[in-house]
């Protein structure tokens, strides 16, 4: 679950730039925004999962993603929406990163989850890997 998750995330970071006709300086500040949206939705993503619970927040998580994957090459060449779908896209990157780690202490307890979690992690370099592969 986790590796088909993070693959449309980093797979997007990898080509956002070589499937859109926008200039440079557009993709540059989509990147941009898009790492900041990365690195901030974490915070987001973990809060809403403490009060929806994890599967609610995962499935919304999933639903944004999926809207995102597949409008995305539709609007290759209109600046703010293709700006907004790399923004979300970064975005639920991050959420996937928040969700786990936290779900697999509350599932396996303090003792294993950790462990669990970072050998959940591998599958973030094998999607990556796979992501390269097809790029």
């Amino acid at each position: 679950m986790l590796f088909l998750g993070v693959f449309y995330g980093v797979f997007v970071t990898s080509v956002y730039k070589q499937i859109s006709g926008l200039d440079d300086k557009i993709l540059t500040m989509a990147g941009a925004l898009g790492s900041v949206a990365n690195g901030l939705s974490r915070i987001g993503w973990g809060t809403l999962s403490d009060k929806i619970g994890f599967k609610n927040t995962y499935k919304m998580l999933l639903t944004i993603q999926f809207f995102c994957s597949i409008t995305l090459i539709y609007f290759k060449n209109t600046q703010m929406i293709y700006v907004l779908l790399v923004f979300l896209s970064f975005s639920c990157e991050g959420g996937h990163m928040a969700l786990f780690p936290g779900v697999c202490g509350k599932i396996f307890g303090i003792k294993s989850g950790p462990t669990l979690a970072t050998i959940l992690n591998t599958s973030i370099s094998s999607s990556a890997f796979t992501s390269m592969l097809i790029t």
